[in-house]
């Protein structure tokens, strides 16, 4: 369930991202800016994909350990992906006004 949301909910911040440039105008050659977000996202997705498919297939204190050992990970996966949209939505921002 949670790499299914996690999926669900990058294919839609993704959508939004290039629905918003599609609107704006923003030149093609600048929805390159769009790629690390998309990198990003497939990353968390994936990682977290993975970390469900572990832990359903091992016994009960295996899959606590996994677990707590991924939740390391979680401020890099949150970080990673929060600067990518950042900057994607930066240059979204500088086009639109014109300054960039």
């Amino acid at each position: 369930m949670a790499s299914a949301l996690a999926a669900a909910g990058a294919a839609v911040r993704l959508a939004t991202l290039a629905t918003l440039y599609w609107a704006r105008g923003v030149p093609l050659s600048r929805t390159v800016a769009l790629l690390p977000a998309a990198a990003a996202c497939l990353w968390l997705s994936n990682a977290i994909r993975r970390l469900s498919l572990e832990v359903s297939a091992a016994p009960l204190d295996v899959g606590i350990a996994r677990v707590k050992a991924a939740a390391k990970n979680v401020p890099a996966w949150v970080t990673v992906v929060a600067w990518t949209s950042f900057a994607a939505v930066a240059l979204l921002f500088l086009y639109s006004a014109k300054l960039f």
